[in-house]
């Protein structure tokens, strides 16, 4: 009651006198708004949150009362705080509000930041993106002066925020990279927490690569064993990344450490994180029985309504339900799953759930659906992949404007430390220095124009040549998802035909094609748009061979012995089908009755040509010449590509089969 007879006495006094509130800079220690702020610190210490808010609210009243503008700021930032994290948002936006009239009042920038950044968050959490993005923008101008990191650290944390929820992960990354630029390496706590951040994103949009550089940086910043939750937190990321690469053993290792914070009832869900990442892996490895015993155990209690890991868990049950053949399972969890994508804004996920429903559509025989679901799946991959595109654009945007900023500040540096110099001369120097300066201006006013036009021509130039290699890497990736579609229609095809004869070349022409697909994926994923490594090729090759005639390694060994060599498009197209021809030749004939066995590729470079050889140790081949005795599709193939080729055939049918072939029309990649 006395304290609201304060308040009341002085709103009074303000509205008839005009007198406002002038408020002290300085805080007094011994004050009693000073005392009582101290045992705020003391009930926060002690877990007694209700005691500190109460005690915040009377450090309000005390402050208000002494005109203490320190400790006033100190209680509003209190109270806004401890009811956000209580979730009274309502209760928390009317502090901050009061808190930015203040703030206004005392011409203190970095709070007004931390403040409009803060109310923000608030907006978010009450689904008003429009405000939030409105409060951030507000928070972005109080920084324009600002040195300290805190004020960045808090804005660009709540700009990573802002366009995760609203599905711009392209935004996202631009923002956390901008803020690891700007943190101190001493730094460790926020620079670890934004390496997190930037790990899980780029595992969001499927860079792994960058995914991993990041998740490996944060953890390398934990030196203390105090911080065990946040490299669980961080593991977590780094073997979900794993798991993408297919590298199990290690993403196995990360997830059986065992941290006993995770056993607290509050940090359930970080525990249970690991448990669905257990079970992507035992799914992975075809032990449906362990993912689904994992998943059945996982307490889902824990998450929110419409969270990403639920949605993981429905997409990873709807896998395993579709491999145990369990039809009708799969369709409700695909409705179910659907009902909760307009929820999220997560590119990978809608990617996950479209791939289920295409396999399982393929499944019930409705290839109009199938259709649409891997056309919809096909979009969202090419939508990570403008993602990645978009953000490496940013960063060299960014980069670019970091580079004109210290150029601007390097010139008036030196410009200045010239005016000094020219004010010290003596007298007699005077004449001759401003005639030596008016030759030197003149000089550098020519130099500069010349340097400005070289500048421009330059530009010109590497702008045209990105936007062409831009354009170039656009058309392989096109080529490659077209075919991409080409191959999944073979397949669908060859699930309807019975005829052994025609299901053997239906299959035999999907592999052609897959080897042409893989070169294209390699263009438009490298740097070397004329080029493509050959052993890195080879390999994905004979994965997908070995993977289209269900061979396992087991089964049919591969040995190879590879030159690290890049060849010219036009070499490797011809290379790459007779590679093709020559592998799945083996695959087929050389093992009968699934006689294990070893496949052998050696391919070096000579004084005479390429040489390439494909051997096997199977039951070899009885024709000397069998390219002339064969009406083989795939024979005739390599004899019009070794007269392309200029090559030499040499075949041989004892102990195995072995045939090389030196080429030496072949080209070395520029």
């Amino acid at each position: 009651m006395k304290t609201t007879s304060i308040i009341i006495f002085f709103l009074f006094i303000s509205l008839v006198s005009g007198w406002s509130f002038q408020f002290e800079e300085m805080k007094n220690p011994d004050s009693p708004s000073s005392r009582m702020y101290k045992k705020v610190h003391q009930a926060l210490g002690a877990g007694k949150y209700a005691l500190a808010e109460a005690q915040l609210d009377s450090t309000l009243t005390l402050a208000k009362k002494e005109r203490d503008s320190l400790n006033l700021s100190a209680a509003y930032e209190g109270l806004v705080e401890m009811n956000f994290l209580n979730n009274k948002f309502s209760k928390a936006k009317g502090y901050a509000y009061a808190a930015i009239d203040l703030f206004k009042y005392t011409g203190d920038s970095l709070r007004l930041s931390l403040m409009h950044s803060r109310v923000a968050a608030i907006e978010m959490q009450n689904g008003n993106f429009k405000k939030a993005r409105d409060f951030l923008e507000k928070g972005k101008i109080y920084l324009v002066n600002e040195q300290k990191t805190n004020p960045f650290y808090v804005n660009y944390t709540e700009w990573n925020r802002f366009y995760k929820n609203i599905g711009k992960p392209d935004s996202s990354i631009y923002y956390l990279l901008l803020l690891s630029d700007k943190i101190s390496l001493e730094d460790t706590v926020r620079l670890c927490h934004t390496y997190s951040e930037l790990g899980k994103t780029f595992l969001a949009v499927n860079n792994e690569e960058r995914s991993l550089e990041f998740s490996d940086k944060a953890l390398a910043l934990i030196t203390s064993n105090k911080y065990k939750l946040s490299r669980a937190k961080i593991e977590t990321i780094k073997a979900n990344t794993l798991i993408n690469l297919q590298r199990y053993k290690e993403a196995e290792t990360l997830l059986q450490t065992d941290y006993a914070i995770l056993n607290n009832p509050r940090l359930k869900k970080h525990k249970e994180n690991k448990n669905i990442l257990k079970a992507k892996i035992a799914l992975a490895k075809s032990d449906y029985e362990k993912a689904e015993h994992i998943l059945a155990n996982i307490d889902q209690s824990v998450y929110k309504e419409y969270s990403l890991p639920l949605i993981r868990i429905n997409i990873l049950s709807g896998k395993i339900a579709l491999a145990k053949g369990q039809l009708k399972n799969v369709a409700a969890i695909l409705n179910k799953t659907k009902s909760q994508l307009h929820k999220v804004n997560h590119l990978n996920i809608e990617r996950s759930y479209h791939a289920l429903a295409s396999n399982y559509f393929y499944q019930i025989g409705d290839y109009k659906n199938a259709s649409k679901s891997l056309l919809a799946k096909e979009m969202l991959q090419d939508s990570l992949y403008k993602v990645q595109r978009m953000n490496i654009a940013q960063n060299l945007e960014a980069k670019y404007k970091r580079d004109q900023q210290d150029q601007k500040i390097a010139t008036m540096s030196i410009r200045e430390e010239l005016n000094q110099a020219r004010l010290t001369q003596q007298r007699w120097l005077i004449i001759g220095a401003l005639f030596l300066a008016a030759i030197f201006a003149g000089l550098f006013f020519k130099f500069s124009q010349q340097n400005k036009k070289i500048k421009e021509q330059n530009n010109v130039i590497s702008k045209a040549l990105a936007e062409k290699e831009i354009l170039l890497k656009e058309i392989h990736h096109r080529v490659k998802n077209n075919l991409q579609v080409i191959s999944s229609l073979l397949g669908l095809q060859s699930r309807k035909i019975k005829d052994k004869a025609a299901l053997n070349a239906i299959n035999e022409g999907r592999t052609r094609v897959q080897s042409m697909s893989l070169i294209h994926q390699n263009l438009y994923k490298e740097n070397n748009l004329t080029g493509i490594e050959i052993k890195n090729y080879l390999e994905k090759l004979c994965n997908n061979l070995f993977a289209t005639y269900n061979i396992s390694n087991e089964q049919i060994s591969l040995e190879t012995n590879i030159e690290d060599i890049i060849l010219d498009v036009d070499s490797i197209v011809p290379i790459g089908l007779i590679l093709n021809e020559l592998i799945t030749n083996a695959l087929k004939h050389a093992f009968p009755n699934n006689t294990p066995g070893t496949i052998s590729i050696d391919i070096s470079k000579n004084d005479e040509g390429l040489l390439m050889t494909v051997s096997d140790n199977g039951i070899g081949i009885k024709s000397d010449d069998p390219f002339n005795e064969s009406d083989s599709f795939g024979y005739h193939l390599i004899k019009a590509f070794q007269r392309k080729l200029n090559a030499d055939l040499d075949i041989s049918g004892t102990n195995g089969t072995s045939i090389s072939m030196l080429i030496r029309n072949y080209k070395i990649a520029a």
